[in-house]
């Protein structure tokens, strides 16, 4: 899954075209002189006669909508120095989401067919983010780990609203608030990418076949005869620490409850970078109340395990 961040407005800073690309459930981008040429067919390898025409900043912006853009891909909407608002690109996991609009109808006040597109669910429970951005002028940008992480931290640290009492504030503060029906499709499809990444990974490094979704456990498999078990989360919406929180309790479950049989190691995988303290909350478990669990995440290197597992 790549995160990308794109900008919505004619020129540099012109008309914000944000608002009628969400009301059509895209995200689309418009170059003259391709601004009514169909890229379904080019890619890297074979671009349209005029490509040489785009500014170098133009070539990548256009590029990315048109042949990298994937279905299950994060898109994070930039408007100056906000993000405004998030979607997740619609379409097969890892396909190429790109479509040309040929009935051109999203046309901005010049008249310019914005016609390059991707099918986007668009979220609507998002409030606006100012963040110390860089003022580079690429339209769209495939985020790195580092830029990824600043964005996330920063919905993290989203103040609680306000309530009666000091006590209630801090239970809202600890919530685990996500649960409206527009996130958990969001998160389902995360979920599944992510589940798809780590068989993958196991498959290419251990040469392991793992069995996805059995008697509600996310994924489990045998390694050099240990049993082992797999819970997934996604952090979409909340803290790393609330997301170990609830996998914790699916794991005494899974391990404990009647008629379950006990795993010899529990991996909670997360598709965030833990915090120092999840790390030593871990420890805390595994020393003081014997546990086997190790602590997992997505990296750009794979899947990396605290402590180190295998």
């Amino acid at each position: 899954m790549a995160v990308w961040r794109m900008s919505f407005h004619v020129g540099n800073g012109g008309h914000d075209m944000f608002p009628i690309c969400k009301e059509r459930g895209v995200a689309a981008i418009t170059y003259e002189p391709l601004a009514r040429t169909d890229l379904t067919h080019f890619s890297d390898a074979r671009y349209p006669k005029r490509w040489s025409e785009l500014a170098p900043n133009q070539k990548s912006s256009l590029g990315h909508v048109a042949f990298h853009m994937a279905g299950g891909d994060l898109i994070y909407v930039k408007d100056h120095q906000n993000i405004i608002n998030r979607g997740i690109i619609a379409g097969g996991l890892g396909t190429r989401a790109y479509r040309f609009d040929q009935r051109f109808s999203i046309k901005d006040p010049n008249g310019n067919a914005w016609s390059h597109q991707v099918p986007v669910n668009w979220l609507s429970d998002i409030q606006p983010k100012r963040l110390l951005l860089n003022a580079e002028m690429t339209t769209v940008l495939k985020l790195d780990l580092p830029r990824i992480e600043m964005i996330e931290q920063t919905f993290d640290q989203t103040e609680p609203p306000a309530l009666g009492n000091e006590a209630e504030a801090q239970l809202c503060e600890d919530g685990y608030f996500r649960e409206t029906i527009q996130n958990l499709r969001f998160i389902s499809v995360l979920h599944k990418k992510m589940s798809n990444d780590f068989r993958r990974w196991l498959k290419e490094n251990f040469s392991i076949d793992a069995s996805p979704e059995r008697n509600q456990i996310d994924i489990q498999f045998y390694h050099d005869d240990t049993k082992i078990l797999a819970e997934l989360k996604i952090c979409y919406g909340a803290k790393t620490r609330h997301a170990i929180r609830e996998a914790l309790g699916q794991v005494f479950e899974y391990n404990y409850y009647p008629k379950r049989s006990i795993f010899d190691v529990w991996l909670i995988i997360l598709d965030k970078t833990p915090s120092p303290e999840d790390k030593l909350y871990i420890d805390g478990l595994r020393e003081n109340r014997h546990l086997p669990i190790h602590l997992g995440w997505m990296s750009e290197r794979g899947f990396l395990f605290h402590p180190v597992w295998p």
